[in-house]
């Protein structure tokens, strides 16, 4: 049996803390290991994500959903890939199917992953990553991004918390 609390406030910890005394009194023997968490990206982060999305996707005639799909398989897929051994090994299998001759499937399997792959996984650092990747590809397209202070500013304030 595997468990996972995240301790924001006194209330996590005393739930934690009942879920415990219950092992404990089941004589079960546990193992306990505590690490601090990673943190989610910002909410400034996400919102200059989308206006940026939306902005390349007026230059290139497309909508920021459509961009937001394309920027995740071409920039986010990869951060997962290296960032995560579960997302790696699906990436990694999709590829071989794509070796393996059935380049329609696995196209529409890349594209259903990209689909549900989401940035609200990200931590702060990773999507700072991934912005300044999106930032960097717009420059290379000659796409002109609005550059908001108290948005682009989160970038690496929040990465740097």
């Amino acid at each position: 049996m595997k468990e996972t609390f995240i301790i924001r406030n006194e209330k996590d910890a005393e739930q934690l803390q009942y879920y415990v005394h219950a092992c404990l009194q089941d004589q079960a023997p546990l193992e306990v290991v505590v690490h601090a968490g990673a943190r989610s990206r910002s909410v400034q982060q996400n919102r200059l994500m989308w206006l940026w999305n939306s902005e390349i996707g007026n230059h290139l005639g497309l909508t920021k959903d459509e961009v937001h799909i394309m920027l995740k398989r071409r920039f986010a897929i990869p951060i997962f890939t290296r960032d995560d051994p579960d997302y790696a090994a699906m990436v990694l299998a999709i590829k071989n199917v794509r070796k393996e001759g059935h380049e329609d499937w696995a196209e529409a399997a890349a594209k259903e992953i990209a689909r549900l792959t989401s940035t609200t996984a990200f931590t702060t650092e990773e999507m700072a990553e991934y912005m300044r990747d999106i930032e960097r590809y717009a420059a290379e397209e000659g796409i002109q991004l609005t550059f908001p202070e108290d948005l682009y500013n989160s970038i690496e304030e929040e990465a740097t918390r």
